[in-house]
Parts: structure tokens; C-alpha cells; sequence
């Protein structure tokens, strides 16, 4: 995995769980059929910018994966600087197979959606209940 030096579909946020199992990064895929589902559902909830009450709207969707990454390679490499959350990356053949993943099987994932364009994924242990959950972005940014 390196920063981007040609157009990338791929979102590295920063993830983390209440949990010992070592989790701090989620890879977004940011495809055509991302942006397009994202985009209807975010103009699905602009009806409820009038209400003031509306926090959320969660929708059944995961990312690609969490995954645990030296925190020391994805600063010299580039992927992020210190004190970002998210930032595009390139995915190189045989990446994904390489990260470690989650020690727990995560189920129910869900991408949420405030009414002003923010989102995060959570996703929760089979059987234990622990909660996975990336940091918040600005859904819009990707659109």
C-alpha cells in the first residue's frame, strides 16, 4: 500500500475497538457504486435537515475490512501525517491478505449518515457484542 500518485478508490481511516484486539485502520472502498449509493442516501436525509432532533441514519453496509497497521509504516510511507484520520491510498496486489486482521468475526456492520454529510462505520463481534468503529468523515468530500 502506498499514497496515491494517480486516482485511487481506496479511503485508509483510522479505526479502533473498546477491545484488546489490535484494530486501527479500516480501508474504504470508494468505487463508482460507493459514491452513486452514498450520494442518494445522503439526499435521502436532507428532508430531515428541518429537524433538529434527527441525529443519524443507519444504513447495512461494511467497509472493506479492519485491519491493524503499524502506526510508524503508515507515517513513513506516507499513507497519513500525524494527526490525520483518513486519506486516499493506492492497494497493491496481495494487500489486503497481508494486513492482520480482526481476531473476532465481525457481523452487523453499518455505515451511519448525519443529516450534515458525516459518516462512520461500526461493526460488532460475533457472539461478544464488541464494537468496531471508524473515525467520522465528511461523506461529502467523497461524492
Amino acid at each position: 500500500m502506498k499514497a496515491p500518485s494517480k486516482i485511487s478508490t481506496h479511503l485508509l481511516i483510522r479505526a479502533q475497538s473498546h477491545t484488546d484486539d489490535p484494530v486501527n485502520f479500516a480501508i474504504i472502498s470508494l468505487s463508482p457504486e460507493w459514491k452513486e449509493r452514498t450520494a442518494t442516501r445522503f439526499h435521502s436525509i436532507a428532508e430531515f435537515d428541518t429537524d433538529k432532533d434527527h441525529n443519524w441514519v443507519s444504513y447495512w453496509e461494511s467497509p472493506i475490512g479492519y485491519f491493524h497497521l503499524p502506526e510508524l509504516h503508515v507515517l513513513e510511507e506516507g499513507l497519513l501525517s500525524a494527526g490525520e484520520d483518513h486519506g486516499i491510498v493506492v492497494l497493491d496486489p496481495g494487500d489486503l491478505e497481508s494486513f492482520a486482521a480482526p481476531l473476532n468475526k465481525l457481523e452487523g456492520h453499518q455505515f451511519l449518515i448525519t443529516k450534515q454529510g458525516i459518516g462512520h462505520y461500526v461493526a460488532y463481534a460475533n457472539g461478544t457484542g464488541e464494537k468496531y468503529w471508524t473515525a467520522e468523515f465528511d461523506v461529502r468530500r467523497f461524492l
